[in-house]
């Protein structure tokens, strides 16, 4: 009897302890799957994230995609607005080239082409005028045809006065005195002392570029002469007159010391084969070249070769002469 009952107690304890076993087990398996599935979800979640980044990139890619195919197309719609006013701008200058051709060349067809475009230029509202009452909706013809009739009337007026305008223009670019004596009619008049234009420059009181009108005819001579020296002095003053200057100073100061001068330069400008002065006393000559420069300009082998060279040339020209030829190079420097 008790041998049973300590079988029967031990395998009831026996049974307990398998049935803690299979229930602690269940439990683990029950903590391992949560985990499982825990992990599971997480791993989910992160692709998940990592996807929805991975398509917000993609998406961003394509955005930019199309906006980069959006502005490739602008860009091909403005290169090809570039081409297009770059045609039209070479065929512009093209024009141009060709007008100012037509402007070197300066003959009466000419004039009278570049007169006409100026007329239709300025009459431009009398075309537009006759369009608008042949266009309108009660079309007034004949009024239309009036108005195109006095165009032309007008233009030929306008051209025949842009053409003696041009010619005027062109007459005092070639003689720049003659811009003193046209303000009026007397003043005009007075050319009639002068028997051609070689005359007129040689004689022609060269004051008057210095001084106003009133001046000229009020002051005296000697005071408008000084005045007009003292602002030739003060002005501004090209190069060509500043060398000019120059030149006459150095002859001056030969001329001083019982030299005869001749200034060779300036009678013979481009001409003068690099002589500016040829000072002749007793048995030399001094071939003089002046050179005022800036304190910074270096003196080359090439001035001094030109002197040379003149030099030489004059002494061949002039062997009866039987003097004394001496280059002299004089600068400010």
């Amino acid at each position: 009897m008790n041998t049973q009952l300590f079988i029967s107690i031990l395998l009831g304890i026996t049974v307990i302890i398998l049935i803690v076993i299979v229930v602690n087990k269940y439990k683990e398996i029950r903590k391992l799957n949560k985990k499982i599935e825990d992990d599971e979800n997480y791993r989910i979640k992160k692709l998940k994230e990592q996807l929805s980044k991975k398509t917000d990139n993609l998406n961003l890619i394509i955005s930019e995609r199309d906006e980069l195919v959006r502005k490739y197309h602008e860009m091909s719609d403005d290169y090809k607005d570039v081409r297009n006013r770059l045609q039209h701008l070479k065929a512009l200058l093209e024009i141009k080239d060709k007008l100012y051709e037509l402007i070197e060349n300066k003959t009466e067809d000419n004039l009278k082409f570049f007169s006409s475009l100026v007329a239709d230029h300025l009459l431009l509202q009398y075309s537009i005028s006759a369009d608008c009452l042949e266009y309108k909706s009660h079309p007034a013809y004949v009024e239309a045809k009036r108005i195109r009739e006095l165009k032309e009337t007008t233009k030929g007026i306008v051209e025949r006065h842009k053409i003696m305008e041009y010619k005027y223009e062109y007459l005092i670019n070639l003689f720049p005195e003659l811009e003193n004596y046209v303000d009026d009619f007397e003043t005009l008049k007075s050319l009639t002392d002068y028997k051609n234009v070689a005359d007129f420059q040689e004689n022609v009181d060269r004051t008057i570029n210095y001084l106003t009108k009133d001046e000229y005819n009020n002051l005296s001579i000697e005071d408008r002469n000084k005045l007009a020296l003292n602002r030739y002095i003060d002005g501004q003053k090209t190069k060509w007159q500043i060398g000019r200057d120059y030149e006459l100073y150095i002859g001056y100061e030969y001329y001083r010391e019982g030299w005869q001068v001749e200034y060779y330069g300036i009678e013979k400008q481009l001409e003068d084969m690099g002589r500016d002065l040829i000072a002749i006393k007793g048995d030399e000559v001094h071939v003089i070249q002046c050179k005022y420069w800036s304190s910074s300009k270096l003196i080359h082998e090439k001035h001094i070769a030109q002197l040379y060279g003149t030099t030489i040339q004059y002494l061949l020209s002039n062997k009866h002469l039987k003097k004394k030829i001496f280059p002299v190079f004089i600068t400010n420097i």
